[in-house]
């Protein structure tokens, strides 16, 4: 399993951080490579929402996926974990620091095991998830001091 980790400070308040990156609508506006959500299920966010995302890979291939949060300690935890495709396992930390909130974005994945598959991970998707994460992080971090 690889695994990447990125962490920002945002100078706002734990709770309207965690509630800005634990709500799927928002997930599009600061996560890089999230095109589009849709289907959320009903009903406020906690352990069991699901909800449908369209991704753009390495290359802007693009793929959907199935999100769900399986862990959700409002305001210092959220875990999602997608298990078609590539299973992924994103996990928000936040603590309250300096009047402020550390937000760490990180992730944990793992591809098929076919020699070819590993071989593109090890080549280009890890590459690839820095990237994201280190934007989506700069990018939550904009947003929520913005608004």
């Amino acid at each position: 399993m690889a695994h990447v980790e990125k962490s920002t400070f945002i100078n706002a308040p734990i709770e309207k951080v965690f509630d800005y990156a634990a709500e799927p609508k928002n997930v599009p506006k600061y996560v890089r490579n999230c095109v589009e959500i849709w289907e959320r299920s009903e009903g406020p966010v906690a352990v069991g929402t699901t909800y449908r995302e369209i991704s753009a890979g390495p290359g802007g291939m693009k793929s959907k996926c199935i999100n769900k949060v399986t862990e959700y300690n409002r305001p210092h935890k959220l875990v999602t974990e997608t298990t078609n495709g590539v299973h992924l396992i994103i996990v928000y930390k936040l603590e309250s620091k300096n009047g402020g909130t550390l937000f760490t974005m990180g992730g944990d994945w793992t591809m098929g095991g076919k020699f070819l598959t590993v071989l593109l991970d090890k080549l280009f998707i890890g590459r690839f998830m820095v990237r994201n994460f280190e934007e989506s992080v700069n990018n939550l971090k904009k947003l929520v001091e913005s608004g």
